[in-house]
């Protein structure tokens, strides 16, 4: 399994966001099978989109502003920003 596939594979799972569960195979497996390999830039790069794909997914979930506004406060950033 390559790079590529695997995101392939993740942006078939990832398409709709309700369904999204971070328990999946896929996405806890994916540094086991990369860590076999010394592609350290490839797991990082990995990570950075998986990351990336999850905040996207979060993202979509919170649907009206005030939802929006309000979790975002909650996660620590500043009223006033979070506004913005």
């Amino acid at each position: 399994m390559t790079i590529s596939s695997s995101k392939e594979r993740l942006r078939e799972i990832s398409k709709d966001s309700r369904k999204l569960n971070i328990q999946n195979p896929i996405i806890i497996g994916w540094a086991n099978y990369f860590s076999l390999a010394k592609g350290k830039k490839h797991m990082e790069e990995l990570d950075r989109w998986i990351r990336r794909r999850l905040r996207m997914c979060e993202w979509k979930l919170w649907k009206k502003v005030k939802t929006r506004i309000m979790n975002l406060i909650r996660l620590g950033v500043k009223p006033n920003i979070a506004y913005m």
